[in-house]
């Protein structure tokens, strides 16, 4: 699906530019200090686009479980987003799910696992002498207590490893370890590097009273979810603004057939998929039922406007849904330009006599005016 990471990000919509910068720079620190591989990246991310609502399902799973033991107000809210997740997840499994929002999504599973990442990464540190493996605790103990004050405590954490391991680039990389760790000593507990002895530097720290990982992996999801619905609302808001311009932006020039056309599916929107996709309203006939081949749009169009062949009613859809959605793209234009009072959404005398008109009205005026054989 991906031929890369870049590529996912790239060709992601609607996620913050900030969280996919943070997800480049946890990339390339990961790589620079050998934990993570540009290879293995890569096959995180396919692993990822392979069993992304499976991997949301449990993680639901695991949300519904945390929330047992919870005071009930804690709890109820707890499972309710576990539910919104599993809902997301069962989304996600539907062939005509958002690509968009899979991606997204995608974004959101691949962070989750470098943070973790980060945060872990120090679990296994190489030989180090009793001294420096004790400058560098200290470090990061008063790194964490530096963090800023509105960080939960498992922020704080993964910022001081995080900043260790950007050290840890400075250094050199991995093989350069006992420098990094001398490095980030000095900077962050400098008083004690200058005393020259290990110091009364108190071991109590963020991590000790941080949220377990899954802890923190929950919390995120339910941010992110909170995000999506936003998202998702704004979306809609940008979605109606556009549904209730297109009304004029048809009669006003659509040819007769098209507008014909145009008003037969409004009748039978049932027949529509309806989408909003990159700030553009896409709008799609739904393909032929094999069940009840009669109730398409296609064969309502054909016995509508008198077209001998199926051909030529899906003909005149093609065309007028294209010209449906370039009209809509040059009105979001305008009205990016002049605002939504635009006079360009006034309907003209032309417009406004087309607009009242009935269906069966509009059909008989264009079948009258058709020029050239019914196809």
């Amino acid at each position: 699906m991906f031929k890369s990471f870049e590529e996912l990000l790239e060709k992601t919509k609607g996620y913050p530019e900030q969280q996919k910068a943070d997800l480049r720079n946890m990339a390339d620190t990961l790589d620079a200090i050998g934990v993570l591989a540009q290879a293995d990246l890569q096959k995180e991310v396919a692993e990822i686009i392979e069993n992304l609502p499976e991997i949301r399902k449990q993680r639901a799973q695991a949300m519904r479980e945390s929330a047992q033991g919870l005071p009930k107000d804690e709890k109820a809210l707890r499972l309710k987003d576990a539910d919104r997740l599993a809902a997301s997840a069962e989304k996600l499994k539907l062939p005509t799910a958002d690509e968009q929002f899979k991606n997204r999504a995608m974004l959101t599973e691949l962070s989750i696992r470098l943070k973790q990442k980060i945060r872990g990464f120090d679990k296994t540190l190489p030989e180090l002498d009793p001294d420096r493996l004790e400058r560098y605790h200290k470090a990061i103990h008063a790194a964490e207590r530096a963090m800023p004050a509105d960080l939960s405590a498992e922020d704080r954490s993964m910022s001081a490893r995080f900043a260790f391991a950007t050290e840890l680039m400075g250094a050199g990389g991995p093989e350069n370890f006992d420098l990094a760790v001398d490095n980030f000593y000095k900077a962050v507990c400098p008083v004690e590097f200058e005393r020259g002895h290990k110091g009364d530097v108190e071991f109590t720290t963020a991590s000790e009273n941080a949220l377990n990982p899954e802890q923190h992996t929950q919390d995120y999801l339910t941010q992110c979810l909170q995000e999506q619905d936003n998202a998702e609302r704004l979306e809609w808001v940008q979605h109606n603004k556009l549904i209730s311009d297109m009304s004029t932006l048809a009669a006003q020039h659509l040819k007769p057939m098209q507008y014909a056309a145009y008003r037969i599916m409004i009748d039978n929107s049932h027949l529509l998929d309806w989408k909003l996709e990159n700030n553009q309203l896409t709008i799609k006939a739904k393909t032929i039922s094999k069940k009840d081949p009669e109730n398409t749009i296609g064969k309502i169009l054909q016995r509508e406007l008198g077209y001998k062949n199926i051909q030529g009613a899906n003909q005149v859809i093609h065309k007028t849904l294209q010209e449906i959605n370039k009209t809509l793209a040059q009105s979001r234009k305008l009205l990016e330009r002049y605002g939504k009072d635009s006079r360009s959404l006034i309907p003209g005398p032309k417009a406004a006599e087309r607009m009242q008109q009935t269906t069966r009205e509009v059909i008989d005026n264009a079948r009258a005016q058709r020029k050239g054989p019914e196809l």
